[in-house]
């Protein structure tokens, strides 16, 4: 078996690295939502945050005294294109609190961002300090642009707010609305989910070439071809299945139970970071018992047995599925939506940091047993998953977990040998030519026992 050296190996993760990055983009990212859906989701995630209305607070300005603190918890770069008269600009972030450690605690405090959430979100760390007459701006600054109230920018007033990015930025009024890049902000999410996949599939395709960990093809090249080409025509086909039958599906099941305040997500406050992480955690750990229940249960490894029926276990191996089990797991997706609350740039956010690793534990390649050992602490690594898809059935009933380990370990599923399952990949029974062609692959979950 053919290893990558120290070189190599750097990158291989530098290039890890760079494919799971867009997953880092979608913590900022969210879904939009019309202007009544939002002001009721943000009272019913932040019950004990007083909510000032844009009529309201106009007239507390107008009133003679003391004026309230403004707080913009926005961005530095959103600031600066238009805010409030007077405001103060603190961003949200790790040094929000020290930032307002010389404001007395009865202080009078407004906080807005662009539509709410944020500065709800800013409002409830500062009751959690102490803070006693703490209000968050209803609407925000969209809302304020939106019913003509008056801004100001550096050079005095100002017409104009930035968007956020150009999905949040539909709730302000196009009139309001700044001219910004969104080369970066505005892209997709699931954008930049297809991205990263494609960005993996390239790299590890590439150290496939360069250094196998094992000579599948080595006699005829043509047929490492033909092979990939068989595994991307299940993808395309189980890609094609989920985007008619259940896309429209998983949207309409995240939007209900946003409405609703359904799933464990929406009976706490987060901060984005913090929900974010959380749903990452459990979709994880969703994924592992599924993988496992397509082991134990007979029926589902019908399905499950076409993807390790591959003999020659390489990064497009990844994209080998059989429809029916992608269909049964999306449905059942459906109604993970309601039970954790799930919102669909979660479910984008997972498979943008999941799609890269797995794509990296199928490819033919080996990093070493040291470094492939250290590496399995955190995620699953090639050598690692190379024994799930072993011939020996104690072999491949281990290691189920899909991007953290964590979950193999805590779960006694974790199994570790250092030569790889020495290459010897497949499914007793499925190992014939016939069996290898997309109707044989198809046929699968009727073929044999």
């Amino acid at each position: 078996m053919r290893r990558l050296g120290p070189f190599g190996s750097a990158l291989v993760l530098l290039c890890l690295a760079a494919c799971l990055a867009p997953g880092g983009y979608l913590l900022a990212t969210k879904d939009g939502r019309d202007w009544a859906q939002i002001k009721r989701e943000i009272r019913e995630r932040f019950p004990d945050v007083d909510q000032m209305t844009i009529d309201a607070f106009a007239r507390r300005l107008a009133e003679p005294g003391t004026p309230p603190l403004v707080v913009d918890v926005r961005d530095e770069p959103e600031y600066e294109i238009s805010h409030l008269a007077g405001a103060r600009n603190v961003p949200l972030g790790p040094e929000f609190a020290v930032a307002l450690g010389d404001v007395p605690r009865d202080r009078e405090i407004v906080l807005y961002c662009s539509v709410g959430y944020r500065s709800s979100i800013a409002a409830h760390k500062l009751q959690g300090l102490g803070f006693t007459n703490v209000k968050n701006l209803e609407g925000s600054i969209f809302e304020w642009a939106n019913t003509g109230h008056p801004l100001v920018g550096p050079n005095g007033a100002a017409e104009v707010v930035h968007p956020y990015d150009s999905t949040w930025g539909t709730l302000l009024r196009e009139r309001y609305r700044a001219e910004i890049d969104h080369e970066d902000e505005g892209m997709s999410a699931a954008r930049l989910k297809t991205g990263a996949t494609f960005l993996g599939l390239l790299l590890f395709l590439l150290f496939e070439t360069l250094v196998p960990a094992f000579s599948f093809f080595e006699r005829d090249r043509r047929l490492r071809w033909i092979h990939a080409l068989r595994n991307f025509a299940m993808q395309a086909l189980n890609a094609l299945v989920v985007a008619l039958g259940f896309t429209s599906l998983l949207a309409l099941a995240a939007t209900s139970a946003a409405e609703h305040g359904i799933g464990l997500l929406h009976q706490f406050v987060w901060s984005p970071w913090g929900e974010a992480l959380v749903a990452v955690l459990l979709l994880d750990v969703w994924t592992y018992f599924w993988h496992r229940a397509n082991h134990r249960i007979p029926f589902l490894w019908r399905f499950h047995r076409m993807h390790h029926s591959d003999l020659q276990m390489d990064v497009t191996t990844a994209n080998r599925f059989h429809v029916g089990e992608i269909a049964m797991s999306t449905l059942l997706r459906v109604g993970l939506v309601f039970v954790l609350g799930l919102e669909l740039w979660h479910l984008l956010l997972y498979e943008a940091w999941m799609f890269p690793i797995v794509q990296f534990h199928h490819a033919n390649i080996s990093m070493g047993p040291r470094l492939e050992r250290w590496l399995s602490w955190l995620i699953v690594t090639p050598a690692m998953h190379k024994v799930h898809h072993s011939l020996t059935r104690v072999d491949h009933d281990s290691n189920y977990t899909s991007l953290l380990s964590i979950w193999d370990r805590l779960f006694r599923s974790f199994r570790w040998r250092n030569d790889g399952a020495e290459g010897s990949f497949g499914v007793d029974g499925l190992t014939g030519g016939t069996s290898q062609r997309l109707l044989g692959m198809l046929g699968t979950p009727l073929t044999g026992s």
